[in-house]
């Protein structure tokens, strides 16, 4: 039996598992992405569990700045590609998380 061949139910349990670890615990929502282009099966079942979410992630790389440096600060979203895929009525939650680093005056 080849991997399409599996029920439905069992394929999104999979496109669950590795989407959950893809965005959550690696944080790389884009990666995920790559389980829209197996096949069309696959779209159909993964595009409503990928875009159920938006990601708003945002960090401040000031570990080697000084106080009075620019801070370098990384924005990475994926509300861009949502809006232009017309998957808005997929979204289910926002996640957001923004970490900073905050010196001493």
């Amino acid at each position: 039996m080849e991997l399409n061949e599996l029920p439905e139910d069992i394929i999104i349990q999979i496109l669950k598992h590795v989407g959950f670890m893809y965005i959550h615990e690696l944080g790389l929502w884009d990666a995920s992405l790559v389980l829209l282009a197996v096949c069309r099966k696959w779209r159909c079942l993964a595009a409503p569990l990928i875009y159920s979410g938006v990601y708003i992630h945002y960090s401040e790389n000031n570990d080697t700045l000084a106080p009075s440096e620019p801070k370098s600060a990384v924005l990475r979203t994926s509300i861009d590609l949502v809006a232009a895929t017309n998957n808005t009525s997929l979204v289910k939650y926002i996640d957001v998380n923004i970490e900073c680093a905050i010196f001493p005056f």
